[in-house]
């Protein structure tokens, strides 16, 4: 159904500009005839700016909270920037974690060839005057006469994984692999902690969603009014040396 709408012109003292929006806000009802002077200033520019991140951790907090906004509409216990801080915070542990799984996954599959062995014995032996090195190679590739001078820890797809151990750095023709600094074991303990945690702060990110959506979306609701104010400020004209202002709406 189409309704008639009425136009209004307002003219407004100076001195009481002010109070006449907030109380035009406060009733909802008159659309202000938006007649923008210039580029918007930096408040403007700024609050634009928070909108747009409002809405899109709106949607991404819509999503990972399932749509479960039980808490209350406003939730005075955190401010909204505070909000944004912690729902940053954990999205970017979240990050951290997911990149950090898989690279520990790649460390445990390298680890996997030469099985579980102490570091810090192999330090002493370097201490004691012993060179160890990890080698791989082709089974094509490898010589008989390296038998007397490496221990063949894995023959696998094609390859030998080998040790050297001696008093002198031996020349095989091929670089020496470079292992992580870690156990088998302690890296699939760091595994294990990195999975738990990636599904605890997750748990913790949807919870934080539930409770906190209903208040974001109250405080980007505010600041769209806020922003409205700021626009019908700029659509405003002084008139007679700035003692009044004009002002055009519709009901």
């Amino acid at each position: 159904m189409i309704t008639r709408m009425e136009k209004l012109t307002f003219l407004i003292y100076h001195k009481a500009y002010e109070s006449f929006l907030e109380q035009i806000r406060e009733l909802g009802v008159v659309h202000i005839v938006e007649k923008q002077r210039g580029e918007p200033d930096a408040g403007l520019q700024q609050a634009f700016l928070k909108r747009s991140q409002y809405k899109s951790m709106l949607q991404k907090m819509d999503a990972l909270a399932e749509k479960q906004h039980d808490a209350p509409i406003y939730n005075k216990e955190k401010e909204p920037e505070a909000l944004v801080k912690e729902y940053d915070a954990l999205q970017n542990h979240i990050m951290e974690l997911q990149q950090q799984i898989p690279a520990i996954g790649k460390e445990i599959v390298q680890m996997e060839v030469w099985g579980e062995f102490d570091w810090a014995r192999l330090k002493q032996l370097e201490q004691a005057g012993w060179l160890i090195r990890f080698y791989s190679c082709q089974e094509k590739d490898f010589r008989d006469e390296w038998v007397d001078h490496v221990v063949v820890v894995r023959r696998e797809s094609g390859h030998i994984y080998f040790v050297s151990v001696s008093h002198e750095l031996m020349d095989f023709g091929l670089e020496p692999l470079r292992l992580p600094s870690s156990s088998l074991s302690q890296l699939q303990q760091k595994l294990a902690k990195a999975q738990e945690e990636l599904t605890e702060t997750q748990d913790v990110l949807k919870q934080f969603c539930q409770k906190y959506y209903n208040t974001l979306a109250e405080a980007s609701a505010r600041l769209q009014s806020d922003i409205d104010l700021m626009q019908v400020r700029l659509s405003s004209e002084a008139l007679a040396e700035g003692a009044v202002v004009l002002l055009e709406g519709w009901v």
